[in-house]
Formats: structure tokens, sequence, C-alpha cells
């Protein structure tokens, strides 16, 4: 099994799939028996590049916002709030760390790629949130980042957005005169049901390939929810001390990382314990390690996709710049590199993609 990190596909043939890096440029070429489309409300974009035409998605993005608001975030408490809005929308809102998260909208989009957080979008998710917090004053000075996501939804014909069906399905495309290999397409799907999607996706391919299952993801457990303790307290103090590392330490860890807190705590490396200047709650050592370990390739992905510091409103300038120095070494970025490493982050913190 291999994973490749942005690649495209640039041109197909009747049994071939050729692949781009988008980074250096280099090219392999493919032939498979079977080609698997998971790439969510971009399956019929990726499907014409393969030569299929297909109209299977229909999805709609949803935006969110998250707020910098001391009284909203203890009026909340612990408690996650849902509720429907004038227009039949459900709108949730609850405590991320040290912030409020809250959304989200449900608009049909033509074609991902142009998806992003809207002006109007943010006027409509506060003001969803005052009917709920009349007396609490929120404003778009409290939001220290936006994002959006497009839901890979089934194409369903229905100009209520909120009424599209929420279950995935698996489509196949079958090998013809013009290409030698099968395409199956995952639509729909979510974050609660990508384990099953995902057996339920092999499983055909298997019967396909005239081979059985040997191993099961369904009672694997996530990175860092092995042995997850039943007293979080108990477990802290307990690392704490034979770790010989601060109790609130492995308390950051721990949110971060799960039961894997533990064996990052105990590292020696005089550099894992050093903080950033920047942003104290991370050490030198513990970027290097996510560099190294989750296929970094940009420093977006650091600060969006390996870590919430982007979501929480920390991808200052100044952060991204000893951010980029850290990481930089370790992948080879000249000082050219660097500063349009920082010029992307910062592009796309701003727009919320």
């Amino acid at each position: 099994c291999t994973a490749l990190n942005y690649v495209t596909v640039s041109k197909t043939g009747k049994d071939r799939v050729t692949l781009v890096d988008q980074a250096s440029g280099e090219e392999t070429t493919i032939r498979p028996d079977i080609v698997v489309n998971a790439t969510g409300a971009w399956v019929d974009f990726a499907n014409k590049t393969l030569g299929v035409d297909s109209q299977f998605m229909g999805g709609t993005k949803g935006s969110h916002i998250v707020i910098d608001n001391r009284e909203l975030y203890d009026s909340l408490g612990d408690r996650m709030i849902y509720y429907e809005h004038d227009d039949g929308r459900v709108c949730i809102t609850f405590r991320f760390m040290d912030k409020v998260m809250m959304g989200s909208t449900d608009i049909k989009v033509d074609n991902p790629d142009d998806a992003i957080c809207e002006d109007s979008e943010v006027d409509y998710m506060i003001t969803t949130l005052k009917g709920v917090f009349p007396d609490i004053d929120v404003s778009k000075k409290d939001i220290v980042f936006t994002f959006c996501g497009v839901r890979p939804l089934a194409s369903s014909g229905l100009d209520y957005t909120s009424r599209a069906s929420r279950a995935h399905r698996i489509a196949l495309s079958e090998s013809d005169d013009d290409r030698t290999f099968k395409i199956y397409s995952m639509i729909g799907g979510k974050l609660t049901s990508f384990r099953a999607f995902a057996e339920q996706t092999a499983d055909k391919i298997l019967l396909q390939l005239d081979t059985s299952r040997k191993t099961s993801t369904e009672d694997r457990p996530y990175l860092g929810s092995r042995d997850y303790p039943t007293d979080r307290e108990q477990w802290i103090q307990r690392v704490a001390d034979s770790t010989k590392t601060d109790e609130k330490r492995v308390v950051t860890l721990f949110e971060r990382y799960g039961t894997s807190a533990e064996a990052l705590a105990a590292e020696t490396d005089n550099e894992w314990h050093s903080p950033l200047k920047t942003l104290p709650s991370f050490t030198v050592g513990e970027i290097r390690h996510i560099a190294e370990t989750e296929c970094v390739r940009h420093l977006s992905d650091l600060v969006r996709r390996r870590s919430v510091i982007t979501f929480l409103g920390k991808a200052t300038e100044e952060v991204l710049k000893e951010l980029s120095s850290i990481i930089g070494n370790q992948l080879g970025w000249n000082k050219e590199q660097q500063l349009n490493e920082i010029d992307m982050a910062l592009e796309e913190a701003q727009n919320g993609r």
C-alpha cells in the first residue's frame, strides 16, 4: 500500500492512468484492474478525468465560524446546543477548546473548488445565534476563523438541500471498449459512517478480485484511543509522575493525541520540551514530530490539517515564520520556499477554505 499526497490524475489511456505529483511534476503511470473514486464532493470531476461522464453528486456547502467571546463561552458550559432557525435549518454551537464553534449553512454548490464561507453566511449564523442568546453581544470582530466544507451528497433534484439524503452508496462504471478497468464511485457518507462505507466498498472489490477479507477495522481503536482511561485525572497524574512531565503539559498532550500522549511525554530529547517562542503551547520537538510522522508537504498541512493552530486563530505571520523555519529545515526548503509557504498558509487562513 502506498499513500501519495498532492497527486492528481493527469491523463488516462485504455488500460492506464497517469498520476502527476503537484509539487515535483513527476509522473507515474499505473495499469489498474479497478479504480476506486473516493474523492467526495469531487467524484464527478474525478470521473471526468478518467473518461466517465457522471452526475452522481449534489454537494452542499456547510460554513462554520469560530468565535472568541468569553460571555458566550461561559454561557454554553459543557452543553452542545442544537436549535432550529426560522427557515427550518438546524444549527449547532458548542465549546471547542478555548473558543466557540458554530454552524452551519446548507447551500448547493456546483464546483467544490469555488466553495468559501461568504460574508452573507457569517451574517446568517450570527443572526441565528442571537435568536438563542439575545442578551449576548456577538459580532464579526469576535470571529477568529471561518471555514467551509462540501458535503458529498448524492444528486437528488430536490429544491430543499436539507431534504437530500445523507445515506451512502457505491456506483459501478463497468469497463468498456475505451477503458479496461472498472471504476467504483463512493457517493455520500459522513464522518460517522466512513469506516463502514470503506469496508462495504472493499467487500465489493474483494469479490471482483475473487479473494476474501483477511482483516477488519470493526474493532480497531482509533489512534490515541487505545486503552483510553475511565478516570482521566488519574491517568494524567500517573503519566506526569512516571515521565516527570508537568501535569498541565500532559493535559495538553492528552487533549491533542489521546493516549498516545504517554509515549510523547516520555521523550527525552531536550528539543521536544523546548516551547515555541510565538506559540508556547507547542514545542519544537512536537512540531518536528508532526512533520516527520504525518506526511506534511506544506506549511498549511501543519497548521490546518495536522493541528488546530489556524482553527483557533493562531496562525499569525509571526507564528508561521517560526514554524516554517523549523519544518523547512526538515523538508529541505530554501528561504524563498519558506516565504512562499508562509504566504500560502496566510492566504488559506484568511479565505477559510
